[in-house]
């Protein structure tokens, strides 16, 4: 009788302890679960957060970016601008000579001034100096008239428009020799030293 009591208390002790090992590792599992949860969303939050600020900064550089390239168009438009020349070329009264213009590092906007010694397109090679002249698309600028050697000469390109219709010497062959001036940046153009694209104000001095 004493053998079935101790049988029975041991199969008692067992399946109560099989019960309850389940349980404490189920509650162990949703802690650790809710803990991995919790963990989770810290690192969403900390994501977002760096997101955001990333967001602010990319705005910020955005702004700053802007800034020069306004300053520029305000510049063509008022035909003034600093150049890197001791200031030199902010006005038509203090213009760059061509030589200026070529030997000179100029970064921004500035007024060249010069003679109409010929007319020019595709390639400074293809440079005519003695009229008729056949090219309408650009000239050619010196400091002094009848000038030949292209070390000493820039090209103004001539867009379809009021700079072509003013200037070019196919219809207006009475433009060689004048003295002009031109407002833009310093480009290379047709293989030298020259203006195009952006060129604002012109016009003759003589």
């Amino acid at each position: 009788m004493r053998k079935l009591y101790l049988v029975c208390f041991l199969f008692l002790f067992f399946v109560l302890s099989g019960c309850e090992k389940p349980i404490i590792d189920d509650e162990i599992g949703l802690d650790d679960e809710t803990e991995q949860t919790d963990k989770n969303k810290d690192t969403d939050k900390k994501q977002d957060d760096a997101s955001n600020d990333s967001d602010n900064n990319d705005n910020g550089d955005d702004e700053e970016t802007e800034t020069p390239d306004n300053y520029e168009e305000k510049d063509i438009e008022d035909g003034n601008d600093d150049s890197h020349n001791n200031g030199s070329g902010r006005s038509v009264e203090d213009a760059l000579t061509v030589s200026e213009f070529i030997f000179n590092d100029i970064e921004n906007f500035v007024f060249v001034k010069g003679y109409i010694v010929g007319a020019c397109t595709k390639s400074i090679e293809n440079a005519d100096f003695e009229p008729p002249f056949d090219y309408d698309t650009a000239i050619l600028l010196a400091d002094k008239k009848g000038e030949t050697d292209i070390d000493k000469i820039i090209s103004i390109q001539l867009k379809k428009g009021k700079l072509r219709d003013k200037f070019n010497l196919i219809a207006h062959p009475e433009n060689y020799g004048r003295k002009v001036y031109f407002f833009g940046s310093k480009k290379v153009y047709l293989g030298i030293y020259g203006m195009k694209d952006d060129i604002g104000a012109s016009g003759f001095l003589d």
